[in-house]
């Protein structure tokens, strides 16, 4: 880019547009769009960015990866409560606590927790069953566990993981010990099937009906590992939450996302002025822009153009020394052009940044203008 020729160009337009009647007129002249265009891409080639990284990083911790799994309170079984149902109260109550709760000197349970959980699992068969009042069951309480000092007891690992599930869940029989016990229990269930075919009753398995010797493969499926799944090589050994995120949690898959371990944005951002070529083509699309964004007070009239000129508008003084005019359309004209012209400059201005806040509030001025369509 030859710069001399550039600079001169660009003081020769400034000289002249800043001339009110000059810009009005220059803005009917055919070639305005493309000089526009000229202007408006002159900006981001002479401008020097630099990229900016900040980080974003949120505030975590970090934790050991647990693989043990998360028990939920122990809860009465169907046998548990058959078995205390019929007893005499306080020997009930007295029964249910030491089912339900196991003596924890670091954890205490208040008087109405107590209270709920036992009229939660008798109160529904109070008619055949009569239960005690609130201050009865808080008394035994304190007799059976002094202070309170009593925490839920938790369902075994055993219980959760080696359940038998055939019939839907519905079998009452106590958990196994292993993977090894457990095997023996769904097979069995099948070689009672009557039918040569029959589908899988496994907790909610979907699967269809199926010959015996398939359904015995099948229920193999369901039964649990003994061991832990083993660890992807790319896993880490510690867990990343938000610092104010409890561990562990009753159902993991609850968990909320935690913000990422090391996270930054980066971005250009204009690491030095711009030189004086940007700034005079800046000044002079300015011009053009509030030129066609209102109408010229003064009815000066718009000179015409002159080839002596370089194709731009000028006065033109006849031999007989009369002034010889001419009026290209009117201002509304003018200004319709400007407006579809910079409508056309946007998506340029939009790619120009500047160090200085009041040339960025010239441009985002006419790009705004240039987004809603209709310049203000």
């Amino acid at each position: 880019m030859d710069k001399p020729l550039v600079e001169a160009s660009l003081n020769y337009l400034y000289a002249r547009l800043s001339h009110p009647p000059m810009g009005k007129a220059f803005l009917l002249h055919p070639s305005m769009p493309s000089a526009l265009k000229v202007l408006a891409s002159l900006l981001p080639v002479e401008q020097v960015e630099e990229e900016v990284s900040v980080d974003i990083t949120g505030s975590v911790r970090t934790i050991p990866a647990n693989t043990t799994f998360a028990t939920p309170d122990h809860g009465l079984t169907s046998e548990e409560l058959g078995r205390l149902l019929p007893l005499p109260e306080p020997t009930r109550c007295y029964e249910w606590m030491k089912t339900v709760f196991v003596a924890e000197p670091e954890c205490e349970l208040t008087q109405v927790d107590f209270w709920n959980l036992y009229k939660d699992a008798f109160s529904p068969h109070v008619e055949l069953f009569p239960v005690l009042v609130a201050s009865e069951v808080i008394k035994n309480a304190n007799t059976a566990f002094e202070h309170a000092q009593v925490s839920r007891r938790k369902e075994t690992q055993a219980s959760q993981q080696f359940k038998c599930q055939w019939d839907r869940s519905q079998r009452s029989a106590p958990p196994s010990s292993g993977a090894g016990e457990l095997y023996y229990r769904p097979i069995q269930h099948v070689n009672d099937l009557e039918a040569s075919y029959g589908p899988c009753h496994w907790s909610t398995c979907g699967a269809a009906r199926m010959p015996k010797s398939h359904l015995r493969l099948h229920v193999l499926t369901h039964i649990p590992s003994s061991q832990p799944p083993a660890r992807h090589p790319s896993q880490d050994d510690n867990i990343t939450i938000a610092v104010d995120d409890n561990y562990p949690l009753a159902n993991p898959t609850l968990r909320p996302p935690p913000p990422p371990r090391s996270k930054s944005v980066k971005f250009p951002r204009p690491a030095v002025d711009p030189p004086s070529s940007s700034l005079t083509a800046l000044l002079i699309t300015r011009i053009l822009f509030h030129t066609s964004a209102r109408l010229l007070v003064a009815a000066d009239l718009a000179p015409r153009p002159d080839g002596e000129r370089f194709g731009f508008p000028g006065v033109v003084e006849e031999d007989d020394g009369e002034v010889m005019s001419e009026d290209y359309g009117g201002e509304a004209e003018g200004e319709r052009k400007g407006r579809r012209a910079f409508v056309g400059v946007r998506r340029m201005l939009e790619g120009v940044r500047m160090k200085d806040e009041a040339l960025v509030s010239w441009i985002a001025e006419m790009v705004d203008a240039g987004f809603d369509g209709l310049l203000q």
